[in-house]
């Protein structure tokens, strides 16, 4: 029997007149028993943060997230439970970017008809080496959800934003955000 994950990834972007644009991701997971699992990424400053590299970083989350449920160890013997992902984002870029274009990309050595380097170029590989790794214990599914429908990840990723634009740690400031920590240091 499958392990079913359904995850909820979604970035953004504001400006900021004291320090420039500020960006954060986020993913949301909730379990067989109702409990919520979100974890948040705050974009560096550089290269400068964009929405769509927001988006993109929520993707590699939500990618990180059921990759990890791919390593657990099966309690018994066997063969570890296949693992089937549906990611649900509000981003038709970055969905476009997962499923359409970059097989192309990949074809053209990541240049775009003009022959420029695809932007978030980065961030679209580690998202597709994440995607391959899940692919290999099950699947990976994607749906695009208007942003007001995609769970509560939206208002997460607005708490984060608050908390680095203000100084707090999130919007209520009665919960530290959950910072995870990278597998071999920053993207």
């Amino acid at each position: 029997m499958p392990y079913t994950m359904t995850l909820h990834a979604s970035g953004s972007c504001r400006p900021t007149s004291q320090r420039g644009p500020i960006a954060a991701a986020a993913v949301t997971m909730t379990n067989k028993y109702g409990r919520r699992t979100t974890q948040t990424h705050q974009l560096p400053p550089s290269p400068p943060p964009t929405p769509q590299r927001a988006q993109l970083s929520a993707i590699i989350l939500a990618l990180q997230q059921a990759r990890l449920k791919t390593l657990q160890p099966r309690p018994g013997p066997g063969p570890r439970p296949r693992v089937d992902v549906t990611i649900h984002t509000d981003s038709k870029y970055a969905l476009g970017c997962m499923t359409q274009w970059c097989w192309k990309w990949a074809r053209n050595g990541f240049r775009t008809r003009r022959g420029r380097e695809v932007a978030d170029r980065d961030l679209i590989e580690r998202a597709l080496l994440l995607e391959g790794e899940v692919l290999r214990a099950g699947t990976v599914e994607w749906v695009w959800v208007p942003r007001g429908r995609n769970g509560a990840v939206g208002a997460v990723v607005e708490g984060v934003l608050d908390g680095m634009e203000f100084g707090s740690e999130d919007e209520d400031g009665d919960e530290p955000v959950r910072r995870p920590e990278w597998e071999g240091g920053s993207w």
